[in-house]
């Protein structure tokens, strides 16, 4: 069976300096985190709901911005797009449970039983039709526990609309994630706007987020392309990071948001140096 060789692969990935400078950013980034993580975690002790999630959500984020520095070291645009649209949906939702942390902690984990419920519902109605029938029936007792927990937490995800019908959640607070945006004020408004919303025809598959993959076809292959997108999705990346930073700071006294700055100033020199490499090229 044949073997991919990741490090092959991504050897064959070269890079000029100037897109470098923008990957190097993105590995600062996640040296910073991961360096303030550790440290904390020595001395973190989650003893309830609220801080239980907060652990879980600082776990994700420190995985996924490795995950995002890995797609683009390969040269994976369009799939690091959406990860780093994924993380600025959970700065978003974090920054809205945080408003009421235990009351909205249990609502956002307690909702996993009715994910599960579902999940376990659409496969059995699938699978059951192929599967070997003991597997069937491992599925049938599984989904059984399933439903007692989503019968017990469902009325907290059930609402009466104006006309008197009940309706169940979208959900697990029953909001769009702009709604939840628009709730925790400008800077919210500014993440999603700025970047959830730019970066959501990545995830969609549209025409706008395929219209540069062509200057990513070795034939064809435009640096000042790729070295804009690398810019953009970075600058995208730093913004949701800092909003990150400053709820870490706010709930658990993280000082790494000093460090940041920085990181953003030499986001701005390479911006202007990236601009005038561009220009240079085209010319």
């Amino acid at each position: 069976m044949a073997r991919i060789e990741l490090e092959k692969t991504i050897a064959q990935v070269d890079f000029p300096p100037e897109i470098w400078a923008w990957l190097d950013l993105v590995g600062e980034i996640i040296m910073v985190t991961q360096e303030e993580g550790l440290e904390r975690e020595r001395t973190f002790v989650a003893t309830t709901e609220y801080q239980h999630l907060l652990r879980r959500f600082i776990n994700r984020e420190t995985s996924s911005l490795t995950a995002i520095y890995a797609l683009l070291r390969m040269e994976l645009v369009y799939q690091a797009a959406a990860h780093i649209r994924l993380f600025c949906e959970n700065v978003i939702t974090l920054r809205y449970i945080l408003l009421d942390p235990e009351e909205r902690s249990k609502a956002f984990l307690d909702y996993a039983a009715v994910d599960a419920y579902k999940i376990g519902k659409a496969y059995l109605q699938w699978e059951a039709q192929t599967a070997m029938p003991q597997h069937v029936e491992a599925m049938s007792l599984q989904q059984a526990e399933s439903e007692e927990r989503f019968a017990e937490i469902r009325g907290q995800y059930r609402y009466v609309d104006s006309k008197g019908k009940t309706r169940e959640f979208k959900n697990w607070c029953n909001l769009t994630l702009k709604d939840q945006a628009d709730k925790c004020g400008a800077e919210m408004q500014k993440l999603y706007a700025l970047g959830y919303r730019q970066l959501s025809a990545y995830v969609h598959g549209s025409a706008w987020a395929l219209r540069r993959q062509e200057a990513y076809i070795r034939t064809a292959y435009d640096q000042t392309v790729v070295m804009i997108d690398f810019a953009n999705l970075t600058r995208i990346l730093l913004a949701v990071w800092v909003e990150w930073l400053k709820i870490m700071s706010e709930e658990l006294g993280w000082q790494a948001l000093g460090r940041a700055q920085g990181i953003v100033d030499r986001c701005n020199e390479l911006d202007e140096t990236t601009l005038q490499v561009v220009a240079k090229i085209r010319n």
